[in-house]
């Protein structure tokens, strides 16, 4: 028995020496579709890509098999691309990477290999995928197919379509495991209902598992450096990894080239849509989210990230200054051939200040910009930390103390790790070496205050994210969550920026775009009046705006008796921002609170942005917010006061929600029931909180009717004697029940404002100048603003006046 166990060990032994032959249970196929073979895009990256892939994966028991795809004819698409083939799959020069040993074998078998296929129209998909199912290799038992669409945004629903009817790996004799994907291009949309609708589109035809939308940033080594440093440095950088210990963050991809040939493109787009909404955004996100338990866990990432996706404020008008460089007119002309009028409004240069809602980035500003045709190509993340959180000091030691991820470009030929000798110290970092060949001077301080680490091997970011779709590691793309919550983000900040015109710069002007963070708002450093403003004037802020013309000169100090700020919009909401910060302040100083009625309609709507983002003073912490009056709408209707005074300045300042009064229109039987006495209720909260029986500013505004407030001309509201009412608005839009403080109330507050802007109001101004007289109360009710403590200062712009 002992002799016969000793041959069966004998045997099994002789049968592990031998060659492992190849298990058909082992054998998988991947074909890969490229569509858009023959265009720019497939010509410079993503032949090379699938090259590497083909040469670092394919084997027999991996086969992979590639065939290129576009519109053109069969014998000319056909030679056009053999042509592409000789010229870009070539093995290179150098590289000890262990797979290239047999790169020129391997090069040899992809040129020969590779098919050309038209794809114009559903029948030919349809041709294509017959093809492919015939020609699996008969001992594949799983199959996969990846189709790469490097074509237009627009054709990806009708592609989608056709691949999904006619190209799904069913019905294959003996292969149980198939999958399908498909690699998309950016850009994904517009904004937020461009991308919402192509998600939709794609949804018809595709699980989620089988998109990948790319971002080649993602893929790039210097970007991939920074969630693998915060996870293998956590116990060093993460108790710093907050607003505790780091002041701000700037993300930048400069450019040196213009965008002559993608002009087209950038008048559609700009630089934000381009640059900053996508590849940056996702940088920002793998620095500030939440760092993963294990960073293999792609469902952890994409929880963390989305969470830290919401998390961002909402951006505004002065988040972002844009510029122009000054050839762009002209390189749209040639590019198109006849002159481009909106090329004036489409910016090559921004930069975008945001800030987090939660407790570990609250208050630290994060700068994102980009630009095109500046002084040099480069692109990184800059951490500066606060100083008191720096572990030690020497004579290397430089005044800044920062970690640098350098991406790409600038003074160093690779992607880099840069650390500040004065932060805990970085000696070792997995597949990076340090090295002691660093520029003299590197990011504003001496090289020898820094630790520099550089890649063993820099990846190119298509090769490493075409092995990542045929890995199937969907977080190196993007989501259609993360897609949506990134548009929410951005599609707010676009949509203010359309009536702004970028500032123009050259390369020996860069320091017109220097520019600061003031609050919660980015401006330029210095005012610049050349021909960028051509179409308008600079703002108080640096900024190219509509220019504003009035040929009312004169100089009076009082309006009805009363006194008069004018001159342009932006002079007088200045001046009323002031005198109202002026006021709190005082008042919260005095008593430690300042209770604030507001109107809505258009008029405020100035005033609001400048207490939202030019007051970084105002003692929101002390503030009661009133409404004046309110419509029968609910609070999240286009038409509530409450919803206007929200969307434009209650979500951007740090009042407390418990200092925030709407009215109560909805109680219980509806809007504005007469049973659930909503009016009573808020006189009876006034009345509560009012220690001394009155409001300390109230700011109205006046109807083309002369109403203000919701006292409307002949309303019986006139007369009450309660202070707050029910009435009705039978002419002025939007017609029905309203419910608004009268006379008894606002005449007993300490300040009021009126404030009256633009030209349709010129004719209410008029009537009230010319009949101070004789106008009474019931015909026009904003006479009737009287306070007891006759203070009363009219706000009335040029335009308004122009008839005076």
């Amino acid at each position: 028995m002992k002799s016969y166990f000793i041959v069966l060990l004998a045997l099994s032994l002789l049968r592990c020496s031998k060659p492992r032959e190849i298990s058909e249970m082992e054998r998988r196929s991947t074909q890969i579709i490229l569509v858009g073979a023959t265009g720019d895009l497939a010509k410079r990256y993503l032949w090379k890509g699938l090259l590497d892939l083909y040469i670092q994966q394919s084997s027999p028991e991996k086969i992979i098999k590639v065939y290129g795809a576009a519109r053109m004819d069969q014998e000319k698409g056909k030679s056009h691309l053999k042509g592409i083939l000789e010229s870009t799959l070539k093995c290179p020069l150098t590289n000890k990477d262990e797979h290239m040993k047999d790169c020129g074998e391997k090069v040899v078998q992809l040129k020969q290999q590779v098919k050309y296929y038209k794809l114009k129209t559903d029948d030919d998909y349809e041709t294509l995928c017959k093809d492919l199912n015939a020609e699996v290799p008969q001992e594949s038992k799983a199959l996969g197919r990846i189709f790469y669409l490097s074509v237009p945004p627009s054709a990806y629903s009708s592609i989608a379509k056709s691949i999904n009817n006619h190209c799904r790996p069913r019905g294959l004799k003996d292969v149980n495991d198939t999958y399908i994907r498909i690699i998309l291009e950016k850009p994904f949309g517009s904004d937020l209902a461009s991308a919402k609708k192509l998600a939709q589109d794609l949804r018809q035809f595709f699980k989620e598992e089988e998109i990948y939308r790319i971002d080649h940033y993602l893929g790039k080594t210097g970007v991939a450096q920074i969630m693998k440093f915060r996870v293998e440095h956590r116990n060093k950088f993460g108790s710093l990894w907050n607003r505790d210990c780091i002041d701000s963050v700037e993300i930048a991809m400069k450019e040196k080239e213009d965008c002559r040939g993608r002009t087209r493109f950038y008048n559609e787009y700009g630089v934000i849509r381009d640059v900053i909404q996508n590849h940056l955004t996702e940088v920002l996100s793998l620095i500030a989210m939440d760092t993963p338990s294990d960073i293999n866990n792609i469902t952890e990432i994409h929880q963390k990230k989305i969470r830290f996706l919401r998390s961002v404020k909402t951006l505004h008008r002065y988040s972002a200054i844009t510029g122009q460089y000054g050839d762009y007119v002209k390189d749209c002309e040639l590019d198109h051939g006849k002159p481009v009028p909106s090329s004036h409004e489409t910016p090559t240069f921004a930069a975008v200040l945001l800030f987090l809602n939660n407790s570990k980035w609250n208050g630290v500003p994060f700068v994102l910009l980009s630009g095109k045709h500046l002084e040099e190509r480069t692109a990184y993340v800059r951490i500066f930390f606060k100083k008191k959180y720096t572990m030690k000091s020497s004579h290397d030691h430089c005044f800044l103390d920062q970690l640098i991820f350098h991406i790409q470009g600038g003074d160093l030929e690779k992607p880099a790790l840069i650390v500040s000798k004065s932060l805990p110290t970085v000696s070792e970092f997995s597949g990076w070496k340090l090295t002691s060949s660093k520029p003299d001077y590197l990011y504003d301080c001496l090289g020898k205050s820094f630790n520099v680490f550089e890649p063993f091997v820099s990846h190119d970011a298509y090769s490493a994210l075409i092995k990542a779709a045929y890995h199937g590691k969907q977080d190196l793309f993007i989501s259609t969550e993360d897609l949506i919550a990134s548009w929410e983000i951005w599609t707010r900040l676009l949509d203010s920026l359309k009536s702004v015109m970028p500032r123009i710069y050259s390369k020996d002007t860069l320091e017109t775009l220097d520019f600061s963070i003031r609050g919660q708002r980015l401006e330029f450093a210095q005012p610049f009046k050349d021909e960028s403003c051509s179409r308008g004037v600079l703002d108080n802020y640096g900024s190219c705006e509509p220019e504003e013309r009035s040929s009312n000169m004169y100089k009076k100090s009082l309006f009805r008796q009363r006194s008069l700020v004018t001159g342009s919009s932006d002079e007088v909401v200045k001046t009323l921002a002031e005198n109202l910060l002026l006021q709190a302040s005082t008042e919260v100083i005095r008593s430690g609170v300042f209770h604030l009625a507001l109107s809505g309609g258009s008029s405020p709507l100035a005033l609001f942005k400048h207490l939202a983002f030019f007051c970084p003073d105002f003692p929101w912490h002390g503030t009661h917010i009133w409404l004046v009056d309110e419509r029968c709408k609910t609070l999240t209707d286009k038409h509530s006061n409450y919803r206007f005074i929200y969307d434009n300045l209650l979500r951007y300042v740090p009042v407390p929600s418990v200092n925030v009064h709407p009215m109560p229109v909805k109680i219980k039987n509806g809007l504005c029931a007469v049973s659930d006495r909503g009016h009573n209720h808020y006189e009876a909260e006034i009345r509560r909180l009012l220690s001394d029986k009155s409001l300390d500013f109230v700011l109205l505004g006046a109807g083309p009717d002369g109403h203000t407030a919701s006292l409307f001309p002949g309303s019986e509201s006139l007369s009450a004697s309660d202070w707050v009412v029910m009435t009705e608005s039978k002419h002025i839009e939007p017609q029905g029940k309203r419910m608004t403080m009268t006379y008894n109330l606002i005449n007993k507050s300490k300040s009021i404002a009126v404030l009256i802007l633009g030209n349709k109001k010129a004719d209410i101004v008029q009537k009230l100048a010319e009949e101070s007289n004789l106008v009474n109360v019931k015909q026009m009710p904003i006479v009737g603003i009287s306070p007891e403590s006759n203070n009363l200062i009219w706000y009335i712009d040029n335009k308004a006046m122009k008839n005076y």
